[in-house]
């Protein structure tokens, strides 16, 4: 009869556990994505850390980063404001 008062405590834990995986592995694979696109992105300088810069797609479909903003922007498709972390990670903004 102990095993009745147990399970639903026990499943609980282990659902959480495995709902709290299932979270981080979508936040990892975002992060992966993003850091790719970033990493295949065109770029004419050496980004600093924590500088903000932002991405945009050309006509052709090749990706390149701008220090311009999109207000002051008229070229390409604006695709958003990233910035490089210490892990050399690109993080969006």
């Amino acid at each position: 009869k102990w095993i009745g008062k147990v399970t639903p405590t026990f499943k609980h834990y282990y659902e959480e556990r495995y709902n709290d995986l299932v979270r981080q592995y979508e936040q990892l694979a975002n992060d992966y994505a993003i850091n790719k696109m970033c990493y295949e992105a065109s770029i004419g300088f050496e980004p600093n850390m924590g500088q903000v810069y932002h991405l945009y797609r050309k006509r052709d479909g090749s990706t390149f980063f701008s220090m311009v903003e999109p207000a002051y922007a008229y070229w390409g498709n604006y695709l958003g404001t990233f910035k490089l972390n210490a892990n050399y990670a690109w993080e969006k903004l």
